[in-house]
């Protein structure tokens, strides 16, 4: 063993994976978020336009493209890759937004 005054945890969606290997239980969870993005487009938006009732947001980036998301999945994942499904319900609130 290594002694040690602090020791950070850098693992980001995976602390806690990597802190029960060191015995400890945080009281955090990953979930999974996505977000779309466009491909590069004019001013269109200068503010974010988000909707509690469809659950999606829409900004744009300072670049130009469009960034869209929605709330998060109601399951805990380490996933790194987005599901059809979630894009499909995210364009759709979009739509229903605009």
């Amino acid at each position: 063993s290594i002694a040690a005054g602090k020791v950070a945890l850098c693992a980001a969606g995976h602390s806690t994976v990597l802190a029960s290997m060191a015995g400890l239980d945080l009281p955090i969870q990953s979930h999974p978020l996505q977000a779309l993005v466009s491909e590069l487009l004019e001013p269109v938006l200068h503010c974010v336009v988000m909707s509690n009732a469809v659950h999606v947001y829409v900004s744009q980036a300072h670049k130009g493209e469009l960034v869209m998301g929605s709330g998060m999945d109601p399951y805990n994942s380490y996933a790194q890759r987005g599901s059809p499904h979630v894009i499909e319900f995210q364009l759709a609130a979009a739509c229903e937004l605009f």
